[in-house]
């Protein structure tokens, strides 16, 4: 299966999206590190060395360019909340915890 490519404008508010996610080699760094499958942020921050909250910015950034993307989320069945999604990367399967 081929790569899907996106063409985009100078400008263009995907393109400042996708700019800004990248702006980082962190992540880049994420980015890499889930395309060998699931992943949980836990795992991203220990194996990357980062804290926790600067993995969740950079995957915040990486969902808001649509580089990855929310499949499925997973809920506490004592307070109903989330707990942890799972991500979607170029076809394969990430899932990242949610606080």
């Amino acid at each position: 299966m081929a790569d899907q490519v996106v063409i985009l404008e100078p400008g263009a508010e995907q393109a400042t999206k996708i700019a800004k996610a990248m702006a980082s080699r962190t992540a880049g760094d994420i980015l890499k590190f889930i395309g060998d499958g699931q992943k949980t942020s836990t795992e991203i921050s220990e194996h990357l060395s980062i804290p926790m909250n600067t993995a969740k910015y950079h995957i915040e950034n990486l969902l808001d360019a649509g580089l990855i993307s929310v499949a499925a989320t997973k809920y506490s069945k004592s307070t109903r909340s989330p707990t942890s999604s799972s991500l979607s990367h170029r076809g394969k399967q990430m899932s990242g915890h949610c606080s």
